[in-house]
């Protein structure tokens, strides 16, 4: 009977996101000229919710919608030719190599979640765990983290 009550607890554990995202871990292997990502624990292996991006500045349009059940990319662009990324992949069998010679890398807490923010000289960007999910977000063309901070907060 213990087992199956411990059982029982650990499956409805696994239903809720905030506990299966605990129990994922989002590992780095730093070397000189670049960081290695990637996950263990409790991967995802099919997107089952569709994150989305609901503050978007003014004047950006969609121009590339790429989706299939591993990955979800979203590209916005402007007049000017700068540009917006958006992806969210599943943790199962993925990895991610990030320069860490150029620009400033930090980790910053948005909504109770690490993200790891970048500064390019030409570009922002940030990567963090969303539910077991990978999510990256770049913005080409943008030199405040304010609006890269927005946008995180207000993904649904």
């Amino acid at each position: 009977i213990a087992v199956i009550s411990l059982l029982s607890m650990l499956m409805l554990a696994m239903s809720n996101g905030d506990v299966r995202a605990s129990m994922l871990q989002w590992c780095e292997n730093v070397y000189k000229e670049y960081i290695h990502y990637y996950f263990e624990g409790e991967t995802t292996k099919k997107i089952e919710h569709e994150y989305q991006l609901t503050v978007i500045p003014d004047g950006f349009e969609k121009v590339y919608e790429q989706r299939d059940t591993e990955s979800i990319m979203i590209t916005y662009e402007n007049q000017v030719g700068d540009y917006i990324q958006f992806r969210q992949q599943i943790t199962e069998d993925f990895d991610t190599y990030v320069d860490n010679e150029k620009g400033k890398w930090s980790t910053v807490v948005i909504n109770d979640k690490d993200v790891k923010v970048f500064d390019y000289t030409t570009l922002m960007g940030a990567m963090w765990v969303e539910d077991g999910y990978y999510m990256f977000l770049v913005y080409y063309g943008c030199d405040d983290n304010k609006i890269i901070k927005e946008m995180i907060e207000t993904i649904r």
